[in-house]
C-alpha cells in the first residue's frame, strides 16, 4: 500500500493539527526602524496575516520513497504528544509540525513549540533518526 500525505496526517492528528484561531508566524515581527519608516511614509499599520502552517497548504514535500520514514517518525512523535496530554498539557500548547520537506538532499522536519512545553528528547530522537535514515538511503541510490 502506498503511503500518502493524508495517511501521515491521519496517523498524527495532534502533531498536524490546525489551530482553531489561525496561525501566526512569530518570525513575522516587524523591526522598529521598518515600523517607523512605514509611519513616515504614511502607510497603514502592518497587520500580521492569519494563516495555517505551510504543511496544510503544500503537503509533505519530499520523495515518495521517504514517506515510510516520515510516517515512522511522526507516529513516535504522536505517541509522545498523547503522553503529554495524559500528563495534563493542553492540546493548544503541544508542539506542532508546520513543514516537512527535502532540503539539500536531506529530510527536514520543522515544528513550533511553546516555551513551557518544549519538543522532548524522544521527539528530537525520532526526527534525528528519520533524517539519518534518509541520508543512508540517499547514499545507496546513485
Amino acid at each position: 500500500m502506498a503511503i500518502s500525505d493524508q495517511t501521515i496526517f491521519s496517523a498524527a492528528p495532534l502533531f498536524f493539527r490546525h489551530r482553531t484561531a489561525g496561525y501566526f508566524d512569530p518570525e513575522d515581527e516587524m523591526s522598529a526602524d521598518i515600523r517607523d519608516l512605514r509611519t513616515e511614509l504614511g502607510l497603514p499599520e502592518f497587520v500580521q496575516e492569519r494563516r495555517y502552517p505551510p504543511i496544510h497548504s503544500w503537503g509533505i514535500e519530499c520523495p515518495d520513497a521517504w514517506l515510510e520514514i516520515v510516517l515512522n517518525a511522526v507516529t513516535t512523535i504522536e505517541a509522545a504528544l498523547h503522553e503529554m496530554v495524559a500528563a495534563g498539557v493542553a492540546v493548544d500548547d503541544l508542539p506542532a509540525c508546520f513543514q516537512i520537506k527535502e532540503k539539500f538532499g536531506g529530510l527536514r522536519l520543522y515544528w513550533r513549540a511553546v516555551k513551557g512545553v518544549p519538543f522532548t528528547q524522544a521527539m528530537r530522537d525520532a526526527v534525528d533518526q528519520a533524517e539519518a535514515r534518509v541520508l543512508r538511503l540517499q547514499r545507496r541510490v546513485p
